[in-house]
């Protein structure tokens, strides 16, 4: 399991933070809290700033395209964590945002992060094609319990997942930074 493990700085940290207290509500119809809001403009933010980017803004709608490069549209997914990832650790995408769901996004692939709250810190762990992902992750029902927890923890909305087993990871950052931005260095 190869993944790369960033901190977020102080500005990433409050844009997101802007971001969801500000638009509280925004992905309350995708199965969304203000909380997956903060989480999700973090990982954003943090490949923004690898890449040179500037940090993420809201946008009424991207139709899941974070990022564009080339043929590539990727949209940037971001599991809030309280531990390190583990490779039997799923990666999710809720129907709501995919062809399974009212509103299909338009990208074609899946950049997955983790982030760890404890720690601060974001790792980057791979991504898949959007296809693959449909062809290989797992359907779980709103309201039926997570398998592999034994919290009790259930799922707030249909949801596809996949392990981080079955993603492709990176082989070393330039890999990423070419993938993701066309940039063959750091």
């Amino acid at each position: 399991m190869i993944i790369y493990s960033f901190i977020p700085d102080i500005k990433v940290i409050k844009n997101a933070e802007k971001i969801s207290e500000l638009h509280e509500d925004i992905n309350h119809h995708f199965g969304g809290t203000k909380e997956s809001v903060f989480t999700g403009f973090v990982g954003e933010g943090i490949v923004n700033q690898i890449l040179g980017l500037n940090l993420p803004v809201w946008k009424e709608a991207d139709h899941g395209i974070d990022i564009k490069s080339g043929p590539r549209l990727i949209d940037v997914k971001t599991c809030l964590r309280s531990v390190p990832m583990q490779n039997y650790y799923g990666h999710n995408v809720c129907l709501a945002q995919s062809k399974d769901g009212a509103n299909y996004y338009e990208n074609n692939i899946y950049l997955f992060l983790s982030y760890n709250q404890n720690k601060n810190e974001i790792e980057i762990c791979g991504w898949i094609y959007k296809e693959e992902f449909f062809n290989i992750s797992e359907f779980h029902a709103e309201g039926t319990p997570e398998p592999s927890r034994k919290d009790g923890w259930c799922y707030k909305t249909d949801t596809r997942v996949v392990k981080n087993e079955k993603i492709w990871p990176f082989p070393s950052l330039n890999h990423f930074l070419f993938f993701i931005g066309g940039r063959s260095e750091i």
